[in-house]
């Protein structure tokens, strides 16, 4: 389809150059054509125009046609040569009926031959022939270039020498990898604020073919473009120019050079359970062969200023600096927002009013002392306007939930594992370890914790550290005597 194309595209070109040399001739003639100055200069600028779009048509078709990669893309490129071509001559065509002129521009002339014996005086030997075989060749040495470099000679110009041999391979959903992995990973540096954050630390896993492990190859280039949700989503090739799928500039573009990667590491840094590695070391449908025939590398960087009122996404794609290969898809993430929830803040509304808080801190405002209606209406959503803003205040050390009791104290039952709750409200170590339960009954008199003066061997509890005695064991355990700690149970006969 392609030679034919080629072909077709040479013929139809040709009536063009044909055109073209008939004026050439007429312009160039032997004795010289009389005509006046302005039919000259107009013949001589319609001589150059005709001649310039065809060499230029011949010179992109050829790389239109070799860059198609399907039979149907091969014929529509072959239209657009057709209609370009043709494009002037229905203009003129138009404009001559339209405004009937058709009789009001007519120019022929007819070019005399002088005597054979006079050379002086007759036409030049064909030279005008020059001005067809010059592009033909030019454009059969392109044809000739791209077949055995295997490149278009004007990609070759723009972005060197190229082949399409171990591209790399973004992790993108049509993999078929389990819980849509892997999109790039977005997150805030562990010192930022929710509401002045303009930093984000950007993470995206790529695979390569080949022995990059074994230095056989060199890691991968990433290119990476920030673009506005919304908007279309670029090739890999728009991509890697910083452009959106509109060919309209991305709000930020850049590069960075990956590096290899323990994958495991990654997915279980980022969230990813087991059957995702497990997927990907598998071959065919579903896997890629990883540390088989593909190795992970990962690109990683800081991105300052980040767009935040763009409501943007990060579409990211990698180039085999050895081949020049370009990923066939890029991976984008999903839409990038501000974290405007304060710290601790497990989930807020738009307005930053905090919902839920981390384990270990309890909701609560600066005007009302009300810790479990505060709770209440905030996980209800019903948060009256001008209301002050939610914050989180930590509960008493060793506790993991105190609503009811408010910040500083804890909850019945809300003390971490090997803590007792004081009648007071707050949580101390038990005596001892394997210690089951140690809480102070509510209605007990209050009594002064024990203080371990020697750890031994009654449990983690530190020297000078007070405690609660404990009450009940774990299995296999019983109590000690006085409450010091839990000793394990031995078994006669």
């Amino acid at each position: 389809m392609k030679s034919l194309s080629l072909l077709l595209t040479l013929f139809k070109v040709t009536g063009e150059f044909k055109d073209a040399t008939k004026l050439y001739r007429v312009l160039s003639h032997r004795p010289s054509v009389p005509m006046p100055m302005v039919q000259r200069l107009l013949g001589s600028s319609a001589f150059l125009l005709q001649y310039a779009v065809a060499v230029v048509v011949l010179i992109m078709a050829i790389h239109l046609i070799l860059a198609s990669t399907t039979p149907i893309s091969t014929i529509g490129k072959l239209w657009v040569v057709f209609m370009t071509l043709d494009f002037d001559n229905f203009l003129c065509n138009f404009i001559l009926f339209v405004f009937d002129c058709e009789h009001t521009f007519n120019w022929k002339v007819k070019l005399q031959r002088g005597r054979p014996g006079r050379r002086a005086n007759s036409e030049p030997k064909r030279t005008w022939m020059l001005l067809y075989w010059a592009p033909v060749a030019l454009g059969l040495a392109c044809v000739c270039f791209a077949l055995y470099f295997n490149i278009c000679p004007l990609t070759a110009l723009h972005y060197g020498a190229v082949r399409n041999q171990a591209p790399v391979l973004m992790l993108t959903s049509t993999l078929g990898l389990p819980h849509g992995c892997c999109v790039p990973q977005v997150t805030l540096p562990d010192d930022a604020s929710g509401d002045g954050a303009t930093t984000v630390n950007v993470s995206v896993p790529c695979v390569s073919t080949g022995g990059v492990s074994e230095g056989a190859f060199s890691t991968p280039l990433v290119y990476y473009v920030v673009v506005p949700d919304g908007r279309p989503s670029p090739s890999s090739l728009q991509v890697m120019e910083g452009r959106a799928g509109d060919g309209n500039r991305g709000l930020r573009h850049g590069h960075i050079q990956a590096r290899p990667l323990q994958m495991r590491w990654w997915l279980t840094r980022h969230g990813f359970g087991a059957p995702v590695y497990d997927a990907m070391r598998k071959t065919g449908v579903g896997g890629i062969g990883l540390y088989q025939s593909s190795f992970p590398n990962l690109a990683e960087w800081t991105m300052e200023d980040f767009p935040w009122d763009a409501r943007a996404r990060i579409f990211a794609t990698a180039v085999n600096v050895d081949t020049g290969a370009l990923s066939p898809l890029p991976v984008q993430s999903a839409v990038i927002l501000r974290k405007a929830c304060q710290r601790r803040c497990l989930r807020c509304d738009a307005e930053g009013n905090c919902l839920e808080c981390e384990s270990g801190f309890v909701l609560q405002d600066d005007h009302s002392h009300d810790t479990r209606h505060a709770i209440q209406e905030a996980r209800s959503g019903r948060l009256p306007s001008g209301q002050p803003r939610m914050t989180c205040l930590p509960c008493t050390s060793g506790c993991f939930r105190c609503d009811h009791t408010g910040p500083g104290k804890c909850d019945p039952g809300g003390c971490l594992p090997g803590n007792g709750l004081t009648a007071r409200g707050m949580c101390l170590p038990c005596t001892g370890s394997h210690c089951a339960q140690c809480d102070e009954a509510a209605d007990t008199p209050t009594q002064s914790p024990q203080v371990i003066t020697d750890a031994g061997d009654h449990g983690p509890a530190s020297p000078g550290v007070a405690t609660l005695p404990c009450k009940s064991c774990a299995a296999t355990f019983g109590l000690a005597s006085e409450g010091q700690g839990c000793q394990s149970c031995s078994v006669k006969g």
